[in-house]
């Protein structure tokens, strides 16, 4: 904390072996660092190690940039770079940038990536020969914890009752001996025999000697033993394949646990799942018992984990198609990944070419058929999949293809989508940020899909007819294709078992007269004609942009009430709106079809539905979020005597999840007005 106080040491750097615990002592001192206020704006980013350097550089800058909330403008990484060297030394504040995993540097390390010298450097690395042009620089070498603290964290994760037993004592102490006082390693085996028996215990010792493979990449043999040991005592065939899973995922990434959730229902991997809600709890259920083991790890990002470098080199390892081989315990669905070179070679794709170099990507195979192939763009360059891509994966159930950011143009996939007719397994398909100047209609030919996803396709305009086909589609995921106009009529209500559609910022003019229920298309011609007659008075343009506001929410609400509320919201919560028609917008929806109504932070609704409405209106509602509505009195307000029987109208037989919150002046469900 000194070095970190003073201006004589800079930069920092945390070096040893992989893991030591270096990313953990660096995040302790980041936490100490804020707690004293030593510093203005802290930022920080993971170095992966085996990217092209273009591509690693555009990385590194995107995650620093994230931290300090600064858009980064430029493509080429000088542009870039200079946006990022502007931002660290305006206003002469005081910033801590922290670089994980660092493997090596050149002289202009920093200037390439946009650090300005004002700012103080903490680094991490298995190397101390970094930076060796600084004098001001600094080593503190880490290493494995004194047989004491060792101790400690072994009967931490493994329970006192190792001191208790004289038995398992002294087997604890052999165990402990194995893991060569590295905390990843102590912490994986100790959660793995926490509570067993004095032979579990005695098996441990045995399978952590026995297991010290030669030559596996960036695993020291301390380590793959109690690794490959806590992966081998996972009860659930489940939770192992979700750990090689992971695998796909570049080193040090943030994996995002819908992503599990997609590729793993996509492969199959779950048995007894009727619901993309249950394969969600499953995926977070088996997440845990990853976390509880040590095998994957917390995120600083919500709704990610990561899988500590080390750990992925033991889970590769297990994976990879030489350990495959060699097993010989019957098991058909044997899991394994290819790595980038692996997977290049499987594509025919031209290796050293710009386009593969600003690509990761990586593929899984199961029973000797690949079956999941993933390509990411990483850096500004054109990516363009070769046209033989498909030549030896047409077993593929999942595929994804991702540009680099929303808007760019890089990533061109026509050749890709035209060659989608030979899929005929496929469960999952993403195709997100890219660019097509293509039909998609193929796609609607892909009658197996479960999962479809088209996220921030923004040169997406249409639907086309044979997306009618995908009637065993489950998710559909539209969100941020803002040019999509054009859904054709019949398509949406022809995927029978589509369960969640997500759909912000789409559907600038999407046409609703097909999908409304008669009393949307009624009331929206009143509301035309209300505005109309507001219109003369106060202008054309108020009458037409209020009336395309409630189209557009109308619209929303007939195909997803869950995601309406958000949008809603907005509106509601500008002050220069008026409420007439903010407490009479659900009258028309048609939540006979809804799953989920979540209304939140709509500080000016006083009302949900208001005056006369069906018998038996919100039957098939299964869950009921409100929260944060100041302005709310009751759900429903009526004028109507007819109507006293309020338990006929409202009725949530279907109700299984109900969560009101932050209601100050709510009095109940239901309410008759007076007069």
């Amino acid at each position: 904390m000194e070095a970190l106080r003073g201006n004589q040491i800079n930069p920092i750097i945390i070096c040893g072996m992989g893991g030591i615990g270096k990313t953990t002592l660096m995040g302790q001192v980041f936490e100490k660092a804020k707690e004293e206020g030593l510093f203005d704006e802290y930022t920080k980013a993971t170095v992966k190690e085996s990217l092209d350097k273009t591509a690693e550089l555009s990385l590194i800058q995107d995650e620093l940039a994230g931290y300090l909330g600064l858009p980064l403008k430029g493509k080429q990484t000088d542009a870039r770079a200079t946006e990022l060297r502007q931002r660290l030394s305006q206003d002469n504040k005081k910033i801590l940038v922290m670089l994980d995993n660092v493997w090596t540097t050149t002289p202009d390390f920093l200037w390439d990536i946009g650090i300005h010298t004002g700012c103080k450097l903490l680094v991490t690395s298995r190397q101390q020969d970094l930076f060796k042009d600084m004098d001001t620089r600094k080593n503190f070498p880490t290493h494995g914890l004194p047989d004491g603290d060792a101790w400690i964290l072994v009967k931490k994760t493994a329970g006192s009752s190792i001191e208790s037993d004289p038995e398992v004592h002294v087997v604890a102490k052999k165990v402990l001996k194995e893991c060569g006082g590295l905390p990843i390693a102590i912490s994986t085996v100790g959660t793995a025999v926490k509570g067993e028996s004095i032979g579990i215990w005695k098996n441990a010792e045995r399978e952590l000697e026995k297991a010290r493979p030669k030559n596996v990449a960036g695993v020291i043999e301390h380590v793959y033993g109690p690794i490959k040991f806590s992966y081998d005592s996972l009860s659930s065939d489940e939770a192992k394949s979700c750990f090689l899973l992971c695998c796909i995922f570049e080193e040090s990434a943030h994996i995002v646990i819908e992503d599990l959730v997609r590729y793993g229902l996509g492969l199959g991997l779950f048995e007894d799942i009727d619901s993309m809600v249950e394969g969600r709890n499953r995926v977070e259920t088996l997440v845990q018992i990853l976390k509880s083991r040590f095998l994957l790890l917390d995120s600083d990002k919500e709704e990610y984990v990561r899988m500590h470098d080390v750990v992925r080199h033991v889970a590769v390892h297990i994976a990879s198609e030489e350990f495959v081989e060699k097993k010989s315990d019957g098991v058909e669905k044997r899991i394994f990944v290819r790595d980038k070179a692996a997977t290049v070679k499987l594509m025919d794709w031209p290796q050293d070419s710009d386009s593969e170099k600003s690509t990761y990507c990586s593929s899984l195979s199961i029973s000797g058929f690949c079956q999941l192939l993933l390509l990411r763009q990483i850096a500004w360059f054109p990516m363009k999949p070769p046209p033989t891509i498909f030549k030896r994966t047409k077993e593929l159930q999942v595929l994804t293809i991702s540009g680099y950011h929303i808007g760019s143009t890089t990533l061109l996939v026509d050749s890709v989508l035209s060659s989608l007719a030979v899929m005929r397994n496929l469960q999952t398909l993403r195709v997100e940020r890219c660019e097509f100047t293509c039909d998609v209609s193929v796609i609607g030919e892909l009658k197996t899909l479960m999962i479809l996803s088209l996220r921030g396709c923004r040169g997406l305009k249409q639907l086309p007819d044979t997306f009618k086909n995908l009637s065993d589609l489950r998710l559909l995921d539209l969100t941020d294709c803002n040019k999509l106009e054009v859904i054709s009529p019949g398509v949406i209500s022809s995927l029978t078992r589509l369960e969640e559609l997500y759909m912000l910022d789409s559907f600038e003019n999407w046409e609703v007269e097909k999908l409304a229920t008669t009393e949307t298309t009624e009331w929206i011609s009143q509301l035309e004609q209300e505005r109309a007659a507001a219109g003369s008075q106060k202008g054309d343009a108020y009458a037409e942009t209020t009336l395309y506001t409630w189209k557009e929410l109308i619209e929303l609400a007939v195909e997803q009430p869950a995601a309406v509320g958000k949008q809603f919201r907005v509106e509601v919560q500008e002050p220069c709106k008026q409420n007439e028609d903010h407490t009479r917008w659900a009258n028309s929806m048609d939540w006979n079809t809804g799953i989920l109504a979540e209304i939140s932070k709509a500080r000016r609704l006083t009302e949900i539905f208001h005056g006369e409405l069906p018998m038996g209106f919100l039957k098939q509602l299964r869950a009921l979020i409100l929260s944060g509505l100041p302005a709310l009195t009751h759900i429903w307000n009526t004028n109507s005597r007819s109507q006293h029987n309020n338990e006929e109208v409202i009725n949530f037989q279907s109700l299984t999840e109900l969560c009101l919150s932050d209601l100050p002046r709510f009095t109940g469900i239901t309410n008759v007005l007076k007069g």
